[in-house]
């Protein structure tokens, strides 16, 4: 029987590669459509599309159902970055649309991901939901002390970014990434009070977590997804997405040693953080070629 821990590296990775596949339909789908036509009736005419479609239930859908897999095997700490791995099809999948091939520079940023990918799944910094069990008191107060940091953070670079026009599109592409990183947490959050409820061994703090779990995923995706675009309107892709794993790589640390109290040996440390690097490099590098993609009609 293939271990949980595998099963849940390979279905993160699997949740990145569907979700870059379906952004590379959508992009394909919106490409067909002249530039002249894209009017009120745009999305009318997108929705008629089958690779629009089909596009849009791959990144929302089948990769929200890899997630929520991935999130059960192991948790919250290492999805970030074995997610990150989608770059690699979306870079391969642009060259068709661009007609353009990859550049030697563009190749060393796949091998660098394809390396951090397997740094991070040696780390074994697994947080399974069936290990947490269920949300006690501490763990909760935790959360959303760890919440509130980021909320406030979030906050800093909202109001910052209204100001800092210069560097409006990165700054917004920063306070986009704390809101997925509280969605990335809290998603956890709900499938281990979904745990506890089927098991029917919930307590209050479960069915609490249950409902306030769902409201912030909801609308922590619907901010998150909001802010990136709109960031996209100040800066080009090449820094937008890149620059918004840089706080989701970092996060990694703190869920897993701060939020939810886990030991982890010398090595396994050392791989998350060289992971989380290489991730972040590789992403700058690839993001030209996000943004090619981006700018083509």
């Amino acid at each position: 029987m293939v271990d949980d821990y595998i099963l849940g590296v390979v279905f993160a990775i699997l949740a990145g590669i569907i979700a870059s596949s379906g952004n590379i339909l959508q992009k394909n789908a919106v490409n067909k459509i002249p530039k002249e036509n894209r009017d009120e009736k745009f999305m009318r005419t997108l929705v008629k599309s089958p690779s629009w479609v089909i596009g849009t239930i791959m990144c929302y859908v089948i990769s929200a159902v890899f997630m929520l897999l991935a999130q059960n095997s192991i948790g919250p700490a290492l999805i970030p970055g074995l997610f990150a791995s989608g770059l690699i099809v979306l870079a391969i999948g642009s060259v068709k649309l661009i007609g353009e091939r990859l550049k030697p520079i563009e190749f060393f940023a796949i091998i660098l991901i394809v390396i951090a990918v397997l740094i991070l799944g040696l780390s074994e910094l697994e947080i399974s939901s069936d290990e947490i069990g269920t949300i006690d008191l501490f763990l909760m107060i935790r959360i959303i002390i760890f919440s509130i940091v980021i909320l406030v953070l979030w906050i800093f670079n909202t109001i910052l970014s209204k100001k800092d026009i210069k560097h409006k599109g990165i700054i917004l592409s920063i306070a986009a990434g704390y809101q997925f990183i509280l969605a990335n947490v809290w998603t956890f959050c709900l499938l281990v009070s979904i745990n506890s409820i089927t098991r029917g061994s919930a307590l209050l703090l479960d069915i609490i977590m249950l409902c306030l779990a769902l409201i912030i995923i909801i609308l922590n995706n619907y901010l998150g997804i909001k802010q990136t675009q709109e960031a996209y309107k100040y800066a080009q892709a090449s820094q937008v997405q890149p620059t918004q794993e840089v706080p989701k790589q970092v996060s990694t640390v703190f869920i897993y040693f701060f939020v939810f109290l886990k030991i982890a040996s010398g090595i396994s440390i050392s791989f998350v953080i060289i992971g989380s690097i290489l991730v972040i490099i590789g992403g700058f590098l690839l993001g030209k070629r996000q943004a090619e993609l981006d700018t083509i009609d």
